[in-house]
């Protein structure tokens, strides 16, 4: 089952945190286990799978969903939602310190990574694949792509096919919060990489990305290192590719159009 092959995925959590339900706030009991974030019953400590959210399609995502009520107010930083399409809703839940919280969001998302990357390994993995090799060393060689896009992270193992950056672990989960209508986040393991994809992510890069989305940003907005706290990552990553508030003020001289390193003949 999927259940028993994803057992040596970690890392494993589990403790107390309130869920916000639709009568308020409840306190009750979270494991993650398996790559499963399940809800523990009080009464006999039972997993039950069905009372559970695959990490596998989630994202995690800081505070509260925008239509708060007023009385949660004050609590906002606190709280982080487990936001998975198969969901009606987003899991709203509250640790009771900010540290606890960072701790919940940091194995919830290594356990999104963790699945991504088995994902992309089995696919790869199943016979050496002379060609993955290649192009994972081609995207290493562009310009800047030494280092994460954003915290300037070494070795980053995370590319925006639409974005055409790359970048660490860390980051990578802000942007997949982000939706993947903004950056579209896959591993750089991934070996089914279309050929008109390559020529795009060796077009842009690290350098001239950061180039195009910080051209105007100010001296004084706090930059990232590779050990800034996820607030702080949430803040620089959403105002440069979410809000876009750095781009220069002459768009034209930067545009990288489909047409531009369409190969085709068609």
């Amino acid at each position: 089952s999927d259940l028993e092959k994803g057992t040596h995925v970690k890392p494993t959590k589990e403790g107390h945190l309130l869920a916000k339900r639709s009568k308020g706030w409840n306190k009750e009991y979270f494991e993650l286990r398996d790559g499963l974030l399940y809800k523990i019953s009080k009464s006999d400590k039972t997993i039950d799978p069905e009372n559970s959210i695959s990490m596998q399609l989630s994202t995690v995502k800081l505070g509260p969903p925008k239509d708060s009520h007023k009385q949660d107010k004050g609590k906002e930083k606190l709280c982080f939602q487990v936001i998975n399409p198969l969901q009606k809703k987003p899991l709203v839940l509250q640790a009771a310190t900010v540290e606890e919280r960072d701790e919940w969001v940091a194995v919830l998302e290594q356990a999104i990574s963790t699945y991504l990357d088995l994902g992309d390994a089995n696919s790869q993995r199943s016979d050496d694949n002379p060609i993955a090799e290649k192009i994972l060393r081609i995207v290493r060689t562009i310009p800047g792509n030494t280092v994460c896009c954003d915290c300037a992270t070494e070795s980053p193992t995370w590319v925006s096919i639409n974005l055409g950056m790359v970048m660490c672990l860390e980051c990578s989960g802000v942007h997949r919060s982000l939706g993947s209508h903004i950056s579209k986040v896959r591993s750089l393991t991934l070996d089914k990489w279309d050929p008109e994809m390559i020529v795009y992510l060796a077009m842009i890069g690290n350098t001239k990305g950061n180039e195009f989305f910080l051209k105007e940003m100010p001296e004084d907005f706090q930059k990232l290192n590779p050990k800034s706290d996820r607030t702080s990552r949430e803040k620089l990553i959403t105002a440069k590719y979410k809000d876009r508030q750095f781009l220069p003020a002459n768009l034209e001289e930067y545009m990288v159009t489909k047409e531009s390193f369409d190969t085709t003949d068609e």
